[in-house]
Parts: C-alpha cells; sequence; structure tokens
C-alpha cells in the first residue's frame, strides 16, 4: 500500500470533515481529494512523467500540503523550494535547473523563466484558487 492510499482511505471515510486550515482558507476531506485529483491529472496532461520533479514556490499554507499530494498522486517527486530562500542562490538556482515544473502562487510564473541557468526549459504555471 502507498502512502496517498492511507490518506484517500482517510479522506473517505469523512469526506465533511475539515482535513486542512490555514489563515486564510480549510479544505475538508472531500476538496483535498477532487482537488488533489485535479492537480494530478493536470500535471500528467502536461505531459509530466512517473519521477519528474514538481515544486511548489509559496509561503507554508494549506494550498501547499495540497500540490505536494497531487505531485505525489501523480507519481512525480516533490521538490520543496520556499520564498525564503533568495532566488539567486546557487542551491535554489541548481534546484530549479533540475525541475520538469514549477508551480507558483501569487507569483508571476515568468519570473522564473529565461535568463540562462537552465531556466528557460523549465515549464511553470500558476494556481489560481
Amino acid at each position: 500500500m502507498r502512502a496517498i492510499d492511507f490518506l484517500d482511505h482517510g479522506l473517505r471515510r469523512e469526506p465533511d470533515r475539515l482535513a486542512l486550515r490555514d489563515a486564510t482558507r480549510t479544505f475538508t476531506h472531500d476538496e483535498v481529494h477532487r482537488l488533489t485529483h485535479r492537480i494530478a491529472h493536470a500535471l500528467r496532461g502536461a505531459g509530466l512523467k512517473r519521477g519528474a520533479r514538481v515544486a511548489f514556490y509559496t509561503p507554508n499554507c494549506a494550498l501547499a500540503f495540497v500540490a505536494m499530494i497531487s505531485v505525489f498522486r501523480a507519481g512525480c517527486v516533490w521538490q520543496p523550494v520556499h520564498p525564503r530562500n533568495a532566488l539567486g542562490a546557487p542551491t535554489l538556482a541548481e534546484t530549479v535547473g533540475k525541475l520538469a515544473i514549477l508551480l507558483t502562487q501569487g507569483a508571476e510564473p515568468a519570473r522564473f523563466l529565461g535568463g540562462g541557468g537552465g531556466h528557460d526549459r523549465l515549464v511553470a504555471a500558476q494556481l489560481r484558487m
């Protein structure tokens, strides 16, 4: 059994129960289930294969956790990236250069593209909720 299967078991048992909450929003188990499937299908529909590296550039929030679950559901690898890390830092630049896709919340995806460093091949998408 995969870790995501344990999560799904809990989501199915009590769909209307609160699953995630942060300062700006809440998600029920059913909302997490439906949203993570929708994002996972979009990732696969974008051509990502098993093992592709995916990051979500955002502060810690409920939506970041939803994105992480979606990445696992799509069979991809979650790559942590946090806004507190400066974009010019070598470790972040190296990380971004290895990603298949970078998801953002509130940041313009084009900010991460171009300018050399291998970023021009990166596909970026913005989650709008």
